[in-house]
């Protein structure tokens, strides 16, 4: 039986940023590019040629992010979406085991994506979900063990990437407890799940995902979980975020040790915000 932890038990010192790398879009979906990937409908992975001009171009997405990660002082960066973005209908798949078989364009070249990071100094992460995808076109199933199938999901990018961050999708189907037994699973890797609001006991365990835009508005973790958790911190996702209203709140998180999420795919907006909420922070 779940027992859950009633002390603070997370261990994750470093609150350095975290950047996110999106590899694809709807926009992009077309014949020659079915996961939509870079969002450019003019991809084509139907041909050797294209396949290679592919590669090439995921590698150099790769590195041309590497002095945004370092404009922010990331720790580390998320790949949302190493699966590409077929799918409407599973949205992000969240399982990177069956990136190859869905997008076999990605053989030969997806260990040495993540490479570049692990070599440039960076902590790697990816999107995965306590769901399972089925049927074709694939959908995303609950399943009668999500604990389980995190765990899978977990110790195969381990494995094959060394991958320490991951961002729970959907999270609702895993309790505080089944949480608590995956963050145990991976004692040295940090899980920011995405519905807190379903069970604050996320907080216990682990640096729950939380966004500044609308509709959450969560510029830091909400008073009642640090009232129970003093240390408890979170993962915030800031695009699109209402930073002059939220700016105040923002930077006393991060002076409590609350880890902000920038996108590092392009030069957004939000990477100078963040460089300059750290910057703050660290001079009181």
């Amino acid at each position: 039986m779940c027992v859950l932890h009633t002390s603070y038990v997370l261990q994750w010192g470093d609150r350095r940023a975290i950047g996110q790398m999106i590899l694809a879009g709807g926009a992009g979906v077309s014949a020659t590019n079915p996961r939509g990937w870079f969002g450019d409908p003019l991809v084509n992975v139907t041909t050797p040629s294209g396949v290679a001009a592919f590669q090439a171009r995921l590698l150099q997405v790769a590195e041309d992010s590497i002095p945004r990660l370092q404009e922010i002082g990331a720790q580390g960066v998320l790949t949302w979406d190493i699966e590409g973005q077929q799918f409407p209908a599973s949205v992000y798949m969240g399982d990177p085991r069956i990136a190859e078989t869905y997008a076999p364009e990605l053989v030969g070249v997806i260990d040495r994506y993540f490479a570049i990071y692990r070599n440039a100094g960076f902590e790697i992460g990816n999107l995965i979900r306590p769901q399972q995808l089925e049927n074709y076109p694939p959908v995303q199933t609950t399943v009668l063990d999500p604990v389980k199938l995190l765990k899978d999901k977990i110790n195969y990018v381990r494995a094959r990437w060394g991958a320490r961050l991951f961002f729970i999708d959907s999270s609702a189907d895993v309790s505080a407890c089944g949480m608590a037994e995956v963050a145990a699973f991976a004692q040295d890797s940090l899980m920011m799940p995405e519905h807190s609001e379903v069970d604050a006991g996320y907080y216990v365990t682990t640096a729950p995902y939380l966004e500044v835009r609308t509709p959450q508005n969560h510029p830091a973790v909400p008073a009642q979980a640090l009232a129970i958790h003093p240390n408890a911190f979170a993962a915030i996702f800031t695009p699109d975020g209402d930073f002059p209203t939220f700016y105040a709140q923002m930077l006393a998180g991060v002076k409590h040790g609350n880890l902000l999420i920038g996108r590092v795919f392009f030069d957004a907006g939000e990477l100078a915000i963040i460089r300059s909420l750290y910057q703050q922070a660290a001079h009181g």
